[in-house]
């Protein structure tokens, strides 16, 4: 039964409805279902401030960079964000509304797409280059992984 692949760092968002975390090497890790989930969203937060995000999905997650994720649910709710770099992974578009001068937003359509990095990422937060930008948002194809 394929059901995803587990993840390094704050990656995508769990189609299980208990989010499963893996230590590997203190870097927080949680498990997703690929076949569920079909689009990313990248949220940069430049300066700590307060988002609102806005799902119609259930069993979400945020996934923050070197850090665990958080729980999204259905609806629209504020959250406090500290500065960094943020991932959904949905099956539906997520809006996300907030002081536009301390945050970006992008998002894709497809999960294997990876969403562009900032120039004012790489500034705000060395050594974020494109190489570590690709792999906190590279997903596999879904069809290559299996469970462990």
């Amino acid at each position: 039964m394929r059901t995803g692949r587990s993840s390094r760092c704050s990656v995508p968002m769990s189609a299980v409805k208990e989010p499963r975390h893996i230590p590997e090497g203190n870097v927080p890790i949680c498990t997703y279902n690929l076949l569920e989930r079909n689009m990313q969203t990248a949220i940069v937060v430049y300066q700590a401030t307060s988002l609102t995000i806005q799902t119609n999905e259930t069993d979400l997650q945020m996934c923050r960079m070197n850090d665990d994720p958080v729980t999204l649910t259905a609806g629209e709710h504020s959250y406090s964000m500290g500065a960094g770099v943020y991932r959904i992974v949905s099956g539906q578009s997520v809006q996300v509304s907030g002081n536009a001068s301390l945050f970006e937003s992008h998002a894709t359509t497809n999960k294997t797409n990876i969403p562009p990095l900032p120039d004012k990422a790489t500034q705000s937060f060395p050594p974020l280059d494109q190489s570590a930008w690709n792999n906190f948002f590279a997903v596999p194809d879904a069809k290559e992984w299996s469970a462990p």
